[in-house]
C-alpha cells in the first residue's frame, strides 16, 4: 500500500511539473494516472491536494474514471462528470472568484478586500477573464457565465 501511495505521489509531482512547464499532453496523461492510482488505493488528500490541477484537465479524462473519482471524493460535487461545462473558458481559480463576486454586486474595491489583494490585481484578473471570455464588460461576464452554468458550482 505504502509504494502505491508513493507511486500516487510521483504522478502528482510529475502532472505539477509538466503543467507548469506547458507540456499538456504530458500532464494530461500524469492527470489521469494520478486519479487511477488514487482511485486504486481510495487515497483523497492526494484529489483535495491537486483538485485546481485536476479540474484543469477534467475535459481530458474517461467518464468511468470521472464517476468513480466522483464517488470516491463527493466535494468535486460532480465537477468531473460534468467535464469542461462548468468552465469552458478555462478560468483560473482566482478569476472564478473575482467573477462569483462581481455577480454578487461587489465592486473591484470590495472584492480586492474580501479576496486580500490590490484592486490592481483584481482588475488585472477582470482584463484576462474578459479576453477568455470575449467580453467588453463585467455585465457581459456575467450574463455569459450564467448562461454557460459557471458561477453554479462557485456559489455553491
Amino acid at each position: 500500500m505504502e509504494l502505491k501511495l508513493e507511486s500516487a505521489k510521483c504522478s502528482a509531482l510529475f502532472l505539477k511539473w509538466y503543467d507548469a512547464n506547458g507540456f499538456i499532453d504530458e500532464a494530461k496523461a500524469y492527470c489521469l494516472e494520478l486519479l487511477e492510482k488514487c482511485l486504486d488505493i481510495g487515497n483523497v488528500f492526494l484529489l483535495i491536494k491537486y483538485k485546481t490541477l485536476i479540474r484543469k484537465y477534467i475535459k481530458y479524462i474517461p467518464e468511468k474514471v470521472a464517476t468513480d473519482v466522483d464517488e470516491l471524493y463527493p466535494a468535486f460535487n460532480g465537477d468531473l462528470i460534468n467535464k469542461g461545462i462548468s468552465n469552458p473558458y478555462d478560468l483560473t481559480e482566482r478569476e472564478l472568484d473575482v467573477l462569483s463576486l462581481i455577480s454578487e454586486g461587489m465592486s473591484n474595491k470590495d472584492v480586492a478586500m474580501k479576496l486580500y489583494i490590490s484592486v490592481g490585481t483584481v482588475k488585472w484578473h477582470l482584463n484576462n477573464l474578459y479576453g477568455k471570455m470575449n467580453v467588453k464588460s463585467r455585465y457581459e461576464a456575467i450574463v455569459i457565465a450564467k448562461e454557460k452554468g459557471i458561477l453554479n458550482n462557485k456559489l455553491k
